[in-house]
């Protein structure tokens, strides 16, 4: 069976990469959640501004747990800061139009502040699952060919043979 850097099947290696990113998203959306709320409904805040700052102040902490514990990125700090910006940045779009169009079709309808932060909320979490879904396939492809590819490119040992013998 074949290994990979983290030490498991590629099957299992998938897995738990998964687990780790959805793991460390769930905190990452949580803390953006609080922010978004906080900024909406007290700081009285727009959908666009409350939601760029959430989603911003998830991004970071999130980026820098998963290089670490998803995919077990050492180095590269850049190039992976590169890859995470332009995937991030994309995902934070659509969610960021979600969470506007949410708040023009629906806040002339509500009356209240704190009913219409559980509509702008609902649609922040409702446009990050499928965009959830693709981010982790997109960081998935480009960290593990990465890893990969730095696995391949490392100078092994030869192995060891008993005196007296050949290699066939």
């Amino acid at each position: 069976m074949t290994r990979t850097r983290l030490g498991a099947a590629p099957g299992q290696r998938l897995r738990m990469a998964f687990a780790r990113f959805a793991t460390a998203s769930l905190g990452a959306t949580a803390f953006s959640q609080l922010v978004l709320a906080t900024l909406y409904w007290i700081g009285g805040t727009n959908a666009v501004t409350a939601s760029t700052v959430a989603f911003l102040a998830g991004a970071v902490p999130h980026f820098l747990v998963i290089r670490r514990w998803a995919w077990d990125r050492h180095g590269h700090l850049r190039w992976d800061a590169v890859v995470y910006t332009v995937v991030t940045l994309t995902a934070g779009a659509l969610v960021i139009l979600a969470t506007t169009i949410a708040e023009r079709q629906f806040a002339p309808m509500i009356d209240g502040r704190g009913l219409r932060t559980i509509v702008v909320v609902a649609a922040y979490v409702a446009s990050a699952v499928p965009v959830f879904v693709l981010k982790f396939l997109v960081l998935d492809k480009v960290f593990r060919q990465a890893n990969d590819a730095a696995s391949s490119t490392r100078v092994r040992a030869p192995k060891p043979e008993a005196p007296g013998t050949t290699s066939s």
